[in-house]
């Protein structure tokens, strides 16, 4: 699992990175003799290497979109021979939770190779292969990348923190979530005049909260998070951030809700239909507070008939709430609603082959024109009368 870890932290950012404007990297003679040789020495990275720096904060935005980012620093500690080998730290000092540092035992090809890649003058982008026990890789970057991926994956491990520094990091951890948590000043000051505006929280490139002020609705101010409708008081529009938003969620005299239901997937499911195979390749649960929402889309064939089922169900005070939605297509019509989109199914369906006596698997590909197909599928089969709420 460390190792894992390590070619998110390194090679997950390289691969982010391949298809921007490629400039040769700077890298000081202090540094380049101190690998060579072994020899004590610091140096950061992206110091010398501003567009590296740049490059690295680009790709953690997609994680996080509202902490500073420009302190970050790649930092190689040459401390001297250990065991034989070449001792090295490589540390990334970003902010919580993304800092993370390796204790690496460099064997003389090891260091040999890193000082390769130093001296490199060109900026032609590679494609190596590479394997050991725990992960076997391809990936695309330029040499020094190269290296430092594959060195630290065979040669460096996790540092293993004290129980006192773990729960350091995790409180300054806790501390940016906080802060991710909170409204921009713009959104704050339209929600105390409720004029129209929407806030959005974007973690692992997804949009995981989201709340939108509709505007007045005579002396209320009508806005919508999670499908929950709320009619607040001007005394009430003093928000600060999304983990506010819990209370009100749970007052159900002050929060309506009304199911949004979530379609990838039916493509899929009614192709496997067709095969008379049931199908369901997600599910997903939203905590606000105290409550949950569960959703989940699933294809579930029996009795010549293919049921096409949304589940969405919701906990809050207690008490479970049940939205789904399930829609029932006959055998005969299965093949009547995918036809349209039959070279959508071939190209992007889950798929099964056999070489031999070995069997593999390949999860299907959600395309914009997959989820615009299950959208339209939904719209049809509802026009149609075959969805109707669970009982």
């Amino acid at each position: 699992m460390k190792k894992f870890l390590l070619i998110l932290c390194w090679g997950c950012v390289i691969s982010g990175w391949v298809h921007a404007e490629q400039q040769p990297y700077y890298f000081s003679d202090e540094l380049k003799n101190a690998i060579k040789n072994c020899t004590p020495y610091i140096e950061d990275i992206y110091e010398k290497n501003p567009k590296m720096k740049k490059r690295a904060e680009s790709f953690l935005r997609r994680f996080v979109d509202k902490l500073d980012l420009s302190s970050a620093k790649m930092i190689l500690d040459v401390k001297g021979m250990l065991d034989g080998k070449c001792h090295v730290f490589i540390k990334y000092d970003y902010i919580e939770p993304f800092a993370q540092e390796y204790d690496c035992l460099l064997p003389q090809e090891a260091q040999d190779k890193l000082v390769e890649a130093f001296n490199e003058t060109s900026s032609e982008i590679k494609t190596e292969n590479w394997k050991n026990d725990s992960v076997s890789m391809t990936m695309t970057a330029q040499g020094f990348d190269l290296a430092m991926t594959e060195i630290s994956n065979n040669f460096c491990k996790l540092v293993e923190l004290s129980e006192e520094e773990l729960a350091k990091k995790d409180a300054e951890a806790e501390k940016n979530m906080r802060k991710m948590m909170l409204f921009s000043d713009k959104f704050k000051e339209s929600l105390r005049n409720c004029e129209s505006d929407i806030e959005t929280l974007e973690l692992m490139g997804v949009d995981v909260n989201k709340v939108e002020i509709k505007g007045k609705e005579k002396d209320k101010c009508h806005i919508v998070a999670h499908g929950f409708h709320l009619l607040l008081n001007e005394n009430e529009l003093t928000l600060s951030g999304f983990d506010e938003l819990g209370n009100l969620l749970s007052d159900e005299k002050k929060a309506i809700y009304r199911p949004s239901y979530k379609y990838r997937g039916i493509l899929f499911a009614l192709g496997e239909c067709e095969q008379e195979k049931s199908y369901k390749d997600w599910e997903e649960t939203l905590s606000i507070g105290e409550i949950k929402i569960n959703q989940a889309v699933k294809g579930i064939y029996k009795n010549n008939m293919c049921q096409i089922l949304l589940s969405l169900t919701m906990e809050r005070n207690g008490r479970s709430e049940d939205y789904s939605l399930r829609c029932d297509v006959d055998d005969t019509n299965v093949s009547v609603y995918i036809k349209p989109y039959l070279n959508l199914l071939q190209q992007y369906a889950p798929k099964m082959s056999q070489s031999g006596t070995k069997f593999s698997f390949s999860g299907g590909k959600y395309t914009n024109k997959v989820l615009i197909a299950d959208k339209e599928l939904l719209l049809k089969m509802y026009k149609d009368g075959r969805c109707k709420k669970v009982e």
